[in-house]
């Protein structure tokens, strides 16, 4: 019944707050021409014959622009002229770097060319992003893993996106693996997002099923908290999901291309995301004390037997 809700209110978006967004997909493995072609797909979003609508946010994936953009001269004074003279913001994977270690990060650079904020994922991936147990096996780790874990940050990723001359928007950030977390984004939108925006790279699972149920998570957290979801992933599949969990726009996998549409920015906060998942403690908790229950009846049956009875 809120699904029919949420379509019909869907349906009119004369008096809504919206936000035109691009989405870049490279669409095939790592390349040296990475960086180039991700400036090329974006200028290719604001140049578009129907420019005077082209996007006020565009998406790049994770991972895909040079790391420490802020203090990389190169890439950081390209991208922020890009801005600059195209009046749109950019919303980029990049590592950061500071003296607590590395960090898989999303950099906002705004359309002043200014960077305007960051997100440093919190959901890091095991084995992947930090290796497990690394102090218990010091001496393994040392000869065969020697990078160094990266840094989980620590608050949610709400970056504000301008709209001059309307008020900013309000983009919740997550970072590829957090979209399996329901209360990693329901967090993010506690916080005030009104949109999901999702940065990830699916490159190792190639053409199996991995990247469909990976952008699949997405579908239901956009349901959870009725947020409009953009996700951009560097081979696919990359996709603009609307509240009820319908794939308005999609890239198919492993081809390259741009996506834009418009989405409206909401500010209403579902049961999800006020009470979080009591439900499932709640089931939890219930199953454990039927579990007690039950042995302890069969305990207390034991010692009240009458011994004249027979067995």
């Amino acid at each position: 019944m809120r699904l029919w809700w949420v379509r019909d209110w869907l349906r009119d978006e004369s008096d809504q707050p919206v936000l035109r967004v691009g989405i870049t997909q490279y669409g095939q493995g790592a390349g040296d021409d990475i960086f180039d072609v991700y400036q090329q797909l974006s200028r290719r979003l604001v140049t578009a014959p129907d420019s005077e609508r082209s996007p006020v946010l565009i998406l790049w994936p994770e991972g895909v622009a040079p790391p420490d953009i802020r203090n990389n001269f190169y890439p950081r004074e390209t991208l922020t002229q890009f801005a600059r003279s195209s009046r749109v913001s950019l919303l980029i994977g990049s590592d950061a770097l500071d003296n607590r270690g590395r960090y898989t990060s999303a950099v906002l650079i705004d359309d002043r060319g200014q960077i305007a904020g960051r997100y440093d994922k919190i959901q890091l991936v095991p084995m992947g992003e930090f290796f497990l147990f690394r102090p218990l096996l010091k001496m393994v780790t040392d000869r065969y893993i020697p990078e160094e874990d990266k840094v989980a940050g620590d608050k949610p990723g709400v970056l504000n996106v301008p709209r001059s001359p309307l008020p900013s928007a309000r983009a919740g950030t997550i970072i590829c693996y957090e979209s399996a977390f329901p209360n990693r984004v329901r967090t993010t939108v506690a916080a005030g997002a009104q949109c999901i925006t999702l940065i990830t790279d699916d490159e190792t699972f190639g053409t199996t099923a991995g990247p469909y149920q990976h952008a699949d998570f997405a579908v239901l957290r956009a349901v959870e908290t009725y947020r409009y979801l953009i996700r951009a992933a560097h081979t696919g599949t990359s996709r603009i999901i609307d509240p009820t969990g319908n794939i308005m726009k999609s890239l198919p996998l492993m081809e390259r291309g741009v996506l834009t549409g418009d989405i409206i920015l909401r500010d209403d906060i579902t049961f999800y995301v006020r009470w979080g998942d009591w439900l499932v403690f709640l089931c939890g908790g219930m199953v454990a004390a039927a579990v007690i229950y039950r042995f302890s009846g069969r305990k207390t049956g034991r010692a009240t037997r009458n011994p004249d009875l027979p067995a």
